[in-house]
């Protein structure tokens, strides 16, 4: 694992100019069409075409590649292609250590109404608020509808509040990049559909692995497809029950959307995600804690301008030829930053999956240099088990009790967010030296908001790290907390120096990283071996003897 330290002033000054191409317009478009597309009967997952589209013909065969000029709101409508494979109760996963498979018939009467936001007086909503009942949850008052237009007093207090949706602001929790420069999170939204199995049948041919953020409407909707997705070894990541934008609901509201979807999960596949992505990308220091305390860990998309538009051409607000441009926009930005990137699609439309399967991958296998394609858990160097409660390492959690918002914000904020200062807890433990800006230094990055950074490590490497920190750079403060920080059987090494001053996280990190590339190195390899840190002395020291004698 290698991340440069080159040019992070260039790419910093990237993210704050394509932070602020997100207005009001944009957002209120992509929450019309997700109106719209909730409106229409259940099942339904194309736009209806407009009194002057020609009626819909069938293409043949299903998997032909409609010319970029008739990718289009009102574009023929293709035969849906079935599964080209399923999976019985009682398979085994992919992921180590993951329950059996279970059944994919569900009692679909326990679930609440499909497409609207559930009621939170019933008695399982009421066990999953306890779950927040001791956190400390910012008191923000909800938006209007989670646009910017709407609500003045909220967009003008958006840095404060860490609301993505008004000027792209980020915390350090957030996941918004890969960690290898010119490697592709493939992500997708808003599924399964009609057209996941085109899209699964593609990417099986090709070897790539992509994370889905699925609604939970569509899941007791359409479990086998959710289980093909996971027995395929692709990441299954929480997106709501009823798309709801996150930020206008209250904490109640807010609970009943993950707890659902993330229920609906763990019937289906027997696995509990630790991720979650919010609709829109609609999220602030609220919807964070209180996301983290439900176990999940925000994945949004690097930047807007890493937003394919291609849910605004079943809207008509886009076609083909002008999504496509803005993927090539992505490309041409990737070669611009220093990490991977991550990439918002979605499988909902018959057209946004010809986007993908017929321009987009082609677009970016053609590129130079060389684009490499993987799932979020596997862009970020952790074991594919870490996208799962049950099958994280040791069984822990990545988030969990603690509230995401202490330290240093990115991605265009500043300084240390509102909110609780509790430690983030459990940073995952095969991270390591991936260097996780995490809050389990609340204290400290409140005092020194712009110069402090913490970490997490292996417990035989403290000193060694210690040490290479001292020869590197001015430490005008540096503390080594044992397990109970929240870094599981690692420790945790706070670090305030004047070299750090001034630099936003992602500068800090990149600079870290770079100092710490030898530790790294062995980190990665400890990762590989799914270790953990006591094992892993152990070894060292069967290895020591070995060499003394």
């Amino acid at each position: 694992m290698k991340l440069l330290l080159a040019s992070p002033a260039l790419a910093l000054s990237f993210f704050s100019v394509v932070a602020a191409t997100y207005g009001p317009a944009q957002g209120q478009r992509h929450r019309d069409y997700v109106q719209r597309r909730q409106a229409a009967p259940t099942g339904t997952t194309n736009a209806a075409p407009t009194p002057a589209a020609p009626a819909p013909t069938a293409l043949t065969p299903a998997t032909e590649i409609p010319p970029l000029a008739q990718i289009t709101s009102g574009a023929p409508t293709q035969a849906t292609e079935a599964m080209f494979t399923t999976f019985t109760a009682g398979a085994t996963p992919p992921i180590s250590g993951a329950p059996p498979l279970p059944t994919a018939s569900l009692d679909t009467t326990r679930y609440p109404a499909l497409d609207v936001v559930p009621p939170t007086n019933s008695a399982q909503v009421q066990q999953w608020l306890q779950e927040i009942a001791n956190v400390n949850i910012p008191n923000l008052a909800p938006t209007v509808d989670g646009t910017c237009a709407t609500d003045a007093a909220a967009a003008a207090d958006a840095q404060a509040r860490g609301w993505w949706t008004c000027g792209g602001y980020t915390r350090p929790d957030d996941i918004v990049v890969c960690v290898d420069k010119h490697n592709w999170g493939v992500t997708f939204d808003d599924g399964p559909s009609p057209y996941t199995p085109r899209l699964l049948d593609y990417l099986n041919q090709q070897q790539i692995k992509a994370t889905f953020f699925v609604v939970g409407s569509r899941v007791v909707t359409r479990p086998n497809m959710l289980q093909t997705e996971y027995m395929l070894g692709h990441q299954i990541s929480v997106h709501t029950w009823s798309h709801h934008a996150l930020t206008s609901l209250t904490n109640e509201q807010i609970v009943a959307e993950l707890g659902w979807t993330r229920q609906a999960i763990k019937d289906v596949l027997g696995v509990t995600p630790t991720t979650m992505r919010p609709p829109f990308g609609d999220i602030d220091d609220r919807v964070r804690a209180i996301s983290m305390a439900m176990g999940m860990k925000p994945i949004i998309w690097t930047d807007a301008h890493f937003d394919t538009d291609d849910w605004q051409i079943p809207a008509g607000n886009a076609n083909g030829t002008s999504s496509l441009a803005a993927f090539n926009n992505i490309l041409a930005a990737s070669d611009t930053i220093d990490t991977g990137f991550i990439v918002l699609e979605h499988d909902l439309f018959q057209q946004t999956v010809d986007m993908a399967v017929g321009y987009f991958f082609p677009a970016a296998r053609a590129h130079q240099p060389t684009i490499t394609f993987n799932s979020v858990i596997q862009c970020l160097h952790q074991p594919e088990g870490n996208a799962y409660k049950e099958t994280f390492a040791n069984a822990t959690s990545p988030s969990g009790g603690g509230s995401s918002g202490s330290g240093s914000g990115s991605s265009g904020s500043a300084g240390s967010a509102p909110g609780s200062k509790q430690a983030s807890n459990a940073v995952p433990e095969g991270m390591g030296l991936s260097v996780i800006l995490s809050s389990v230094a609340g204290a400290v990055m409140t005092t020194h908001p712009s110069s402090g950074f913490n970490l997490c490590t292996m417990a035989i490497q403290p000193q060694a790290i210690e040490d290479a920190l001292r020869n590197a750079i001015p430490v005008e403060h540096l503390e080594i907390l044992d397990q109970s920080s929240g870094c599981g059987e690692n420790y945790a090494v706070i670090v305030v120096s004047p070299a750090f001053e001034g630099k936003p996280a992602l500068a800090r990190h990149r600079m870290v990283n770079e100092l710490l590339k030898d530790q790294i190195a062995q980190m990665h390899a400890f990762s590989q071996k799914s270790l953990t840190p006591k094992q892993w002395e152990a070894q060292k020291a069967k290895e020591a003897a070995s060499t003394a004698t």
